[in-house]
């Protein structure tokens, strides 16, 4: 007679996400950012996974671009996998704290709500999202909207940034098992 092992036990969560703020010029919520990789992780088909964050300035992920993609401009967000066997990842996203910063003042929104979009955007990236056709530009919407809801923020994508919700619950905080650099 066999046994079903349940999914949880097959597949614990086993995620460490490090982040790093190369840049000074804007505040970052860096446990925030750390909790939106993580919840976006725990989504995943994924069963490890171990991601580095960066926040850079423009300048930074200008040469990114350029090195990387062969772009010759500054971006919002960079997302680099460098390693995905189906059940492990590793992998990199960089955000501009300057790209978002501007973002914002030019959508009425906030620089932390733009960021955070930014880290969920890279990391739906990393677990098997795209954006090249408008079905999947319009399935990462979703998933990017439902993931700001849980931080306290409401999508509004007819200008690509986040308002602040008003609600009696508590945006996240820092869940076990995430680490800062």
């Amino acid at each position: 007679m066999f046994e079903e092992i349940p999914t949880e036990a097959a597949c614990p969560d086993r995620f460490e996400v490090l982040l790093s703020n190369g840049q000074s010029q804007h505040a970052v919520d860096e446990e925030q950012l750390v909790a939106a990789a993580l919840a976006v992780l725990r989504e995943s088909d994924f069963c490890s996974a171990m991601i580095s964050l960066a926040v850079v300035d423009d300048p930074t992920i200008h040469e990114l671009n350029r090195q990387f993609l062969n772009h010759d401009w500054p971006t919002d967000v960079l997302s680099f996998a460098l390693q995905d066997d189906g059940s492990h990842l590793e992998g990199e996203v960089i955000i501009s704290a300057d790209t978002a910063a501007a973002a914002a003042t030019e959508l009425g929104c906030t620089p932390a709500a733009e960021q955070l979009l930014y880290v969920i955007h890279g990391l739906l990236h990393l677990v098997g999202y795209r954006d090249k056709t408008p079905a999947d530009a319009q399935q990462m919407r979703i998933a990017e909207a439902r993931f700001l809801s849980e931080f306290g923020w409401d999508a509004s994508f007819h200008g690509g940034c986040c308002e602040s919700v008003d609600s009696d619950e508590e945006p996240k905080e820092l869940p076990e098992g995430a680490k800062r650099q």
